[in-house]
This record gives C-alpha cells, structure tokens and sequence, in this order.
C-alpha cells in the first residue's frame, strides 16, 4: 500500500530492474494491496515480498498467508499449483528498541512500532509451526529506515550495511535496498529463517557490490557473529606474514582454553558432562575463509537429563494419553 508506505514504490522498481538484469527468463512481479483480491495459492510465486507497514496487525498477516500458502487444484490436466516458498517481510528498523529514542517517539501514538513487531514474530511463528504435510516455508524479515529520495552517497560505493536482528539506524537508497532484497530473495541462503537489518547507500543505480563482498555482508547472519577484526590472509600483501601469525596465536588459545573442559568438570562451572573434539567445519570459498581452526563442546546425556522433557515430547505425551 503505497499510501501508507512511500518507500514501497522506488524500491519495487528497482527490485524489478535488477531482477531482469539477473535472470534470463522474464520475472514478473505483481503487487497487491491488502485490500485487493490477492489470489489464492499466491500464483505460483516462488518469493511472496509482504510490506509490514501495509497491514493492520498480526491476524492480518495470518489471513494473508491463510490464502496465499494454500495449494490450488490442477486446471486442464495441470499440474497442482505450488504457493510460494519463501516469504520476505519488509519491517522497519526500532521494532526491537521501543525504550529507546527516536523509536519511543514513533512507537508513542498507537503502538506502531510494536504492531510491525508483531508482525515480525507473525511470520517466524508460522514458518516454524509448519506441518510435515505442508509446503515448507523459510521467512526472512529485513529492517529498513527511511527510504531516502535518491541513492547519493558520501564516501565510496559500498555504503550499504547489513547486520542481524534491528541494530542499525539512518536511512537506506532504494538501490541498496533493492540489492538487499534480491541478495536475500536469490543469493544469499544464511538470510533464509532469519531477521536483519540494512541502512546506508549504493552510489546509484548502476553501483553493485560484487559477489564476494555480498557474502561477506551477509555472513554475519551465520553465527551468531560475536566479533570481526579486519585482519586475516590475504588482507594486506605485506602484512601478510604477521596476520598469519596472529591467526596461529588464536588457534593455539582456543586450543588451550579448551583443555580447562576435558576430563574431570569441577571447577569448570558445568553441571553436565562434556566432550571437546575438534571442530570439523572446512574452509569455505562462499564465506570467502580460507582456514578455519575450532573445537566443539559436547554435553553428554545423562541420567538426569533424560527424565526432562521438551515442549513437544510433552504435547506428544499428552496426546498418547488422551
């Protein structure tokens, strides 16, 4: 709903671009008002884009899904319609920072802030509650500002930021937005099943990032990411040398500190056995690392731990019951 949301028609229309630019099959994209007759099944749509700001609260979006997640019968011998996989919901950034300024201010009169979260918890809670007979669905949220008028930006091209969950402010170009997207809707799989947020500029409409910077943008929703120090091989051909060292240096802390786990826990401040084994997680040309050193800590069952249950081990009991 362009009425309540103005930055929904800038980004759409770069979204369509660079979709075209992409793929050599025709890419057609439909918009719909919550208000219109959306089609059941979706149309067949691969990626269903839903603008948070269009809708009134979360049973909106429920009875939205409700229609476009159903499968339709087969038409003249066809086959049977395929509702969209993957839906991406566009949100907007303080949805999880309500105590603090601006977003106090935005979230003061009717709660709007706290509706798009809603909203957000909406989609995350229907993909997970997906039946084993049903089309499984991934979701991802994106988190913008203000869509700004025009994708100037000071200093180089690769403004854009990206970080997980609603960390960042300011505003983002409709470019950098519309990139976003398409990374997230085609590229990127760590965006599937997860929540972030993007703010900054793409210096205009012809600007990309190339495919190893994309990756790294949205590394970080691997994880999760709990510190990036721009140091590591190949950073700098002449320090080099030394950054590899640094690495070694690490590697050998990790190492260490993992030993306080072996053996006998007391003193560790676990109540549980473990086991400490290496970590076997290979290098990785997507994620751009070309050496990856780590343990993996193990708590063992026991005989305590096996009387406790889940939340659904326990719904399954009381259904065998009844």
């Amino acid at each position: 709903d362009e009425k309540k949301d103005k930055g929904a028609a800038p980004i759409l229309s770069r979204l369509t671009t660079l979709l075209d630019e992409a793929f050599e099959s025709n890419i057609v994209i439909d918009t719909y008002s919550p208000a219109s007759n959306i089609p059941i099944g979706g149309k067949n749509a691969q990626t269903a884009i839903v603008f948070a700001s269009s809708l009134n609260d979360r049973s909106s979006l429920e009875s939205l899904l409700g229609r476009i997640l159903k499968r339709t019968a087969p038409v003249a011998g066809g086959s049977v319609g395929m509702p969209p996989s993957h839906v991406l919901v566009i949100s907007a950034l303080g949805t999880e920072r309500t105590n603090k300024m601006p977003y106090s201010m935005q979230n003061l009169f009717g709660g709007k802030l706290d509706k798009l979260r809603e909203i957000e918890q909406g989609i995350a809670a229907v993909s997970r509650g997906r039946m084993a007979s049903q089309t499984p669905l991934d979701y991802t949220v994106v988190k913008f500002g203000e869509v700004a008028s025009s994708d100037k930006v000071d200093g180089d091209a690769g403004g854009v930021r990206i970080l997980p969950g609603d960390k960042l402010d300011g505003e983002i170009g409709p470019n950098a937005a519309a990139n976003v997207l398409v990374q997230a809707m085609a590229y990127q799989p760590y965006a599937r099943n997860s929540t972030l947020c993007a703010a900054g500029n793409l210096a205009s409409a012809e600007t990309s990032l190339d495919t190893a910077d994309w990756n790294d943008k949205f590394l970080c929703l691997s994880g999760p990411e709990l510190l990036r120090v721009e140091a590591g091989r190949g950073a700098s051909a002449d320090d080099g040398a030394v950054l590899d060292a640094k690495f070694e240096q690490l590697r050998q802390y990790v190492k260490q500190w993992s030993m306080n786990y072996e053996g006998d826990r007391k003193g560790t401040g676990l109540t549980t056995p473990v086991l400490v084994r290496k970590s076997r997680r290979p290098p990785s040309r997507f994620d751009g690392v070309a050496e990856r050193s780590g343990v993996r800590i193990l708590f063992q069952t026991t005989n305590t731990g096996d009387r406790y249950k889940s939340a659904s081990e326990e719904k399954m009991e009381e259904k065998e019951r009844s």
